[in-house]
């Protein structure tokens, strides 16, 4: 991504590039029902057909592999702190890439 704070095209694309063999393409769905309800065309994204159910592996995916764009190696280890969906696309993205993931999660997370 981008040094600036400023969120580019170049950067989605850069980072759909970076993770693309990673995580699942996930289907765009609508609902005539609903665009008529509404007097709206709305779309759902069906993130809870990635692997973890959630759309936390893609950000999980970036970061790791944007460190190894960066530093030319993959993390030796990961430390997150999560309560919940983030754990779970840290835990499968270190899992995948082969690096030891730690992930602290609050006491009161859902045991889900």
């Amino acid at each position: 991504m981008s040094k600036n704070t400023e969120l580019t095209f170049d950067d989605i694309v850069k980072s759909h590039e970076r993770i693309k063999n990673h995580i699942i393409n996930t289907p765009i769905f609508t609902s005539d029902v609903l665009n008529k309800q509404l007097g709206a065309q709305v779309f759902f994204k069906m993130e809870n057909e990635q692997k973890i159910k959630a759309f936390k592996a893609r950000g999980a995916f970036n970061a790791i592999l944007g460190y190894k764009e960066e530093y030319g190696h993959l993390p030796e280890k990961v430390v997150a702190s999560s309560s919940g969906n983030h754990a779970q696309g840290i835990a499968i993205a270190c899992k995948e890439l082969g690096i030891p993931a730690l992930v602290y999660m609050a006491t009161n997370a859902s045991p889900l």
